[in-house]
């Protein structure tokens, strides 16, 4: 679910997105998504513009807010033959899974960000919704190796959101998602122990936690469970 001026948004499990108005419930309208698991759905704005964004599988959707008009040269596949930009940042031969979608705030430039696993490497891409022409990537790069999940979460106050990596040892490594855009090799910034943060148990999966707004990270093994958050600037500072 996300919402938008005026009007509520939501995904179902078969790829199906509807938009409701917020007062009167009167359906809007419906559009069908590439086929794929539903995976997440957020809206993204600039100026008096509203886009509805949508992860299946490994395609990326968008359509506008207000009539449900997908957006021109949408929607965009992880498809490496297809994205020179996204072939490049990955390691030979691999195939991309996506994993999740977050929006930067309108002063970060009001971007789509996705995340990732290819080739045992966690990656995040950009994209630029509002950019005419063809659905592209327009800056990414692959982070940490020997990774089984990733995914990209948002921090509070102005912090720049986090790519998190859980790792084959068990460690959650974070980058800032970025900084890793803009230079290549960057070094990541916190890691968290999984098996001390799950009473020893070996990590298994981590995932967005559904409703966060893509602000909390479920890391699971063992049938143990955990919710893990990044913190904003001052509060790591703070120790």
């Amino acid at each position: 679910l996300a919402l938008a001026p005026g009007a509520v948004v939501t995904l179902s499990g078969a790829g199906r997105v509807r938009a409701w108005h917020q007062d009167t419930g009167a359906h809007l309208w419906d559009a069908a998504a590439p086929a794929g698991g539903a995976a997440a759905l957020v809206t993204i704005t600039k100026d008096a513009a509203c886009a509805v964004v949508a992860l299946t599988g490994d395609a990326l959707s968008a359509w506008d807010c207000g009539t449900g008009t997908p957006r021109p040269g949408w929607p965009w596949f992880a498809e490496r033959e297809d994205d020179g930009v996204l072939d490049s940042a990955l390691p030979t031969g691999s195939k991309p899974a996506l994993s999740n979608v977050l929006v930067t705030a309108p002063d970060a430039g009001g971007l789509v960000l996705v995340a990732g696993v290819a080739g045992g490497k966690a990656f995040v891409a950009e994209l630029d919704v509002w950019k005419d022409g063809a659905a592209a990537a327009s800056r990414a790069a692959a982070l940490s190796s020997k990774v089984t999940d990733a995914a990209v979460v948002a921090r509070g106050g102005k912090a720049g959101p986090l790519v998190a990596a859980l790792q084959e040892g068990g460690s959650v490594a974070a980058f800032d998602a970025v900084a890793a855009l803009a230079k290549p090799n960057v070094k990541e910034i916190a890691v968290l122990d999984g098996a001390a943060a799950l009473g020893g148990a070996a990590p298994a999966s981590l995932v967005v936690e559904p409703g966060s707004g893509a602000r909390l990270l479920r890391l699971t093994g063992g049938g143990a469970a955990r919710l893990v958050a990044g913190l904003d600037d001052a509060a790591m500072a703070g120790g």
